[in-house]
Parts: structure tokens; C-alpha cells; sequence
């Protein structure tokens, strides 16, 4: 990627990042009511990075970290991952569907550094419904490393910071009785 275009790629993920609070419009009704999850990493590449990371792994990876953290909190619900799940949103009962989308690019010419811009929507039953849109997030990984699991770790990273924040005030409200 010329430095142009990186600076181009940099300055819509700024205006994104401006253009967006930094935190979930509301804390969403069906975040507590949900009981499973649908967890979907997709992938946007350069045709230069495609085929540089494992879409499964990055899948299977973050539907484990997303398991635990619930689990962390006593909630014990299946996550389950990929496109497979993500089709039966509209018609499976309390599932709450976590669609993240990476989109990767190179870094500039002096730097092979892999940059990821991170956002997720979130589905509950009906996905004619808006979805729920977070911040976007640009991250980075180093020259040298391992791209599946450098976007996964960002991408749990994420969740923690957006989806888990919200679970865990729900959390909160229902131990306070306001739920």
C-alpha cells in the first residue's frame, strides 16, 4: 500500500472513530435477556494479506475467550462461532449474535506492520431490527507477528471493552434490583 492510500485508509478510520461516541448507544434490553451466543469474526483484506491468517482459528479462539469471560460471571451460555450459527439469528430463541468485522490493511511501505480496524454489531432475534453499532477501534500488529492470533487477542480485547462492559452492568442492575 503507498503512503497515500495508507493515509487515506488511516484518515476514514479517524473520521469513523470521530464520528462515533465512545461508548454503545444504550445499554440494550436484550443484553439481558440473551441465554446463547452466535460469535462471527469476518475478515476484510488487501489481496496482498489475504490468506495470511486462519478465519477458523480466529473464530474458534474468540468464541472460547467470550465462553470464559461469561463464565467468569457465572453465566454459563453456549457461544457458539461462525457462519453456521449466524444464519439462525432470526429464528433462534434468546441468542444474542456478536458480528465482528476486522478489516486489514498494511501498514506504511517503511513499516510492514498489519493495521485492523475492529467493529461489532449486535443482533437479538430479529435481525430486521438496526443493530446495535459500537466505536470502531484501529489496532496494530507488530512486523513478525502472528496475524490470526495478533487480530484475535485484539478482537477479544474488544469485546471486553464494548459487549463485556455492558454485560457486567446488567450484572450490576440485577444485584442492585433494578432488573
Amino acid at each position: 500500500m503507498t503512503e497515500i492510500g495508507w493515509l487515506r485508509w488511516f484518515a476514514l478510520g479517524t473520521a469513523i472513530l470521530v464520528s462515533q461516541s465512545a461508548h454503545a448507544h444504550s445499554i440494550a434490553h436484550e443484553y439481558d435477556l440473551f441465554r446463547s451466543i452466535c460469535s462471527l469474526v469476518e475478515f476484510e483484506a488487501s489481496p496482498k494479506l489475504e490468506g495470511t491468517f486462519d478465519r477458523i482459528l480466529v473464530n474458534k479462539y474468540v468464541s472460547e475467550k467470550v465462553a470464559a469471560r461469561l463464565q467468569d460471571r457465572g453465566l454459563d451460555y453456549p457461544v457458539e462461532f461462525g457462519r453456521q450459527c449466524f444464519r439462525r439469528t432470526i429464528t433462534e430463541p434468546r441468542q444474542l449474535t456478536l458480528w465482528f468485522v476486522a478489516s486489514l490493511a498494511e501498514g506504511p511501505s517503511d513499516s510492514p506492520t498489519v493495521a485492523s480496524a475492529l467493529i461489532v454489531h449486535s443482533f437479538y432475534q430479529d435481525m430486521h431490527k438496526s443493530p446495535h453499532e459500537f466505536p470502531t477501534k484501529i489496532v496494530f500488529c507488530p512486523s513478525g507477528a502472528d496475524i490470526s492470533i495478533c487480530v484475535a487477542n485484539h478482537v477479544v480485547a474488544y469485546f471486553d471493552s464494548t459487549v463485556l462492559m455492558i454485560v457486567d452492568r446488567i450484572q450490576e442492575l440485577r444485584k442492585e434490583g433494578r432488573r
